[in-house]
């Protein structure tokens, strides 16, 4: 389990932007490394409206022929309802009767779009290098589905990890980056209120957690201060873009 911890404080660390005791604008062409530039530069450009959501949710589903692949890991889907499908992710080569720890993983995407597949290298990576479980739900996306029913499927999805998976119960996380951040916090809260499966820790990612869009760093942030590079910028950091993430999460599409 504390393989876990470190490899997605590993990620954490590469992902995250660091703050300034002064909000000062961002230059993304001076806080990314060369290496990944070029990855920002394949990410499509768009603005998410209501006349281009449906876009957007099909330009984030990953074609299976496009998944990486790992001899080491076994990679397998469940329909564990009728509407909820997760992936599983498990190390090929482990004692019979040996209870792995595990981590539920919740994927990103405002939460209106996404899929688990989406972060199909990294989950691969964690399996191998902390020899663990991971659980990642195909959770319902906004606006079809306003909030909670995002939340009630990591929860169900929690449930079914613990029940039906060989993981040791007392070392059973989640994490989960920008929408999925929030919902880990979510769910580690409606656990402890709920009395749920315990939670060895829980690790929000950049996370997504206040819809009001009133801080002082969302209102300095506009797009000619903000991201100002192809693809990433209009997604993430595009006003119009943020504001229809919390228009469909509460159910106004």
């Amino acid at each position: 389990m504390r393989k876990i911890f470190l490899a997605l404080l590993l990620v954490a660390a590469i992902c995250s932007v660091s703050s300034a005791n002064e909000i000062q604008p961002w230059n993304l062409n001076e806080r990314i490394t060369s290496e990944l530039k070029q990855n920002f530069m394949v990410l499509p450009e768009i603005t998410i409206t209501a006349e281009t959501l449906n876009a957007a949710q099909e330009l984030f589903i990953v074609k299976p022929e496009d998944l990486p692949k790992d001899e080491a890991v076994e990679v397998y889907d469940e329909m564990i309802s009728s509407q909820l499908r997760v992936r599983i992710y498990a190390p090929k080569s482990r004692e019979e009767g040996t209870k792995l720890p595990a981590l539920l993983w919740i994927h990103g995407g405002g939460h209106i779009l996404g899929t688990p597949e989406q972060d199909e290298a990294l989950l691969l990576k964690i399996v191998k290098r902390a020899n663990c479980i991971v659980v990642a739900p195909d959770y319902r996306l906004a606006p079809k589905f306003p909030y909670p029913a995002d939340l009630d499927d990591c929860m169900e999805a929690l449930k079914w990890l613990v029940e039906k998976l060989p993981v040791n119960r007392e070392k059973v996380a989640v994490a989960g980056q920008s929408a999925g951040g929030g919902l880990t916090a979510a769910l580690a809260l409606r656990v402890r209120d709920e009395k749920g499966p315990a939670l060895y820790f829980h690790m929000p990612l950049y996370p997504m957690l206040d819809y009001r869009t009133t801080t002082t760093s969302y209102r300095s942030q506009s797009l000619e201060q903000g991201f100002q590079y192809h693809g990433l910028g209009n997604v993430s950091r595009h006003k119009e873009s943020r504001e229809r993430f919390t228009i469909c999460l509460l159910g106004n599409s």
